[in-house]
């Protein structure tokens, strides 16, 4: 009898290397980031008292309380994690009420950090279709990545579509604890780039996008980092240095994406 595929069993043929990384990223997040939290929220009130006699926008320190918030939200996280493992200690990883909880936590962690950068940041965002995101059937979202704040973005997209997420995320995200811990425990992807087995990768990323539930969506970053005009130019010139002119002229007719 031929077993059915889930994301969760197919996102779990990954290896997980992460627990000796994390006795360098768990310390290193809370050690460092303790202090800098109490030492820093002085500083910013200090900061944004001097820089409204010059600028009224205040966008210094407005960056700068944001990179506190998202250094509270950081180690929320990995407590937040800690405490489900804790209280679901017998609980089968990929169970439906160990996804359940994590999700939770993944949604609380996305939707408060949006609110605050929102808030500080001065952020609208316009929804157009969300509808289509609220029909019974798998989806597949493709992200633009040019600011952090398109991680966040398809909770926001999606409120109130009852949505399960599965992500496809760069290896390196691994060295942020937060991602890293929550990330492992639901059915994300991480790939390496420009790296051997780029086939395999590709391969699970379609495997687990037929295997997706009515309420599950699959969310992607083609361009794999966040886009930069001088990121656009550099990958325009390694396509003509490896012979590929016509990857190069279209990737040089873009001006928002990379190629």
């Amino acid at each position: 009898m031929e077993t059915t595929k889930t994301t969760e069993s197919l996102c779990s043929q990954q290896e997980d290397l992460g627990v000796w990384r994390r006795f360098v990223t768990v310390p290193a997040l809370f050690g460092l980031g303790l202090p800098a939290v109490l030492l820093g929220a002085p500083v910013v009130v200090f900061a944004a008292l001097l820089e409204s006699l010059f600028d009224p926008r205040q966008p210094r320190s407005r960056s700068l309380l944001f990179s506190l918030v998202l250094l509270v939200y950081e180690m929320a996280g990995v407590a937040g994690a800690v405490a489900l493992w804790l209280a679901q200690g017998t609980v089968v990883r990929g169970a439906k009420q160990w996804r359940l909880s994590h999700e939770a936590l993944q949604r609380w962690w996305a939707m408060g950090l949006y609110r605050w950068f929102a808030r500080l940041l001065g952020m609208t965002v316009h929804i157009e279709g969300r509808e289509c995101l609220r029909r019974p059937g798998p989806v597949v979202m493709m992200v633009r990545h040019a600011t952090y704040a398109d991680t966040v973005f398809p909770f926001i997209i999606s409120a109130g579509a009852k949505r399960r997420f599965s992500y496809v995320l760069k290896q390196e995200l691994c060295w942020d604890p937060c991602l890293d811990i929550v990330g492992h425990r639901l059915p994300n992807i991480f790939v390496r780039r420009a790296t051997e087995g780029g086939r395999e990768q590709a391969a699970l990323i379609g495997a687990v996008a037929g295997a997706l539930q009515a309420d599950e969506t699959l969310v992607i970053f083609p361009e794999g980092t966040r886009f930069t005009p001088a990121r656009r130019a550099s990958l325009g010139r390694r396509l003509r240095n490896s012979g590929r002119d016509e990857m190069a002229a279209i990737a040089s007719s873009l001006k928002h994406t990379l190629p």
